[in-house]
């Protein structure tokens, strides 16, 4: 229930696609799975409730994280600014591409 809420993330996309390609299901069955939403068949508070409790929030303080905008890592104190500079010294010296585009 947090993905689909909070970040518009949906698993069943993929759990029905691999449904069709095993033949468990057509493509009209998931589909017609996929205009309801994710949520819909459970208690929707009640499970808000267990899980603010385990989170050691009240479910006030969870509504309002549900509601406030994503974050990015860099939002938060890091040390990305150092590791780049390490992993770049180590490029240099080893002669190696960068591994990725970030």
């Amino acid at each position: 229930m947090y993905l689909p809420k909070r970040h518009q993330v949906d698993y069943r996309r993929g759990y029905l696609s691999a449904d069709i390609c095993l033949g468990k299901a057509t493509r009209a069955e998931a589909l017609q799975q996929l205009q309801s939403p994710a949520w819909s068949q459970i208690n929707v508070q009640h499970d808000l409730a267990f899980v603010a409790r385990k989170l050691d929030y009240t479910p006030a303080q969870l509504d309002a994280t549900m509601h406030s905008p994503p974050r990015w890592y860099s939002d938060y104190p890091n040390r990305a600014r150092l590791l780049g500079l390490a992993y770049n010294s180590y490029r240099l010296l080893t002669r190696r591409p960068k591994a990725s585009n970030f």
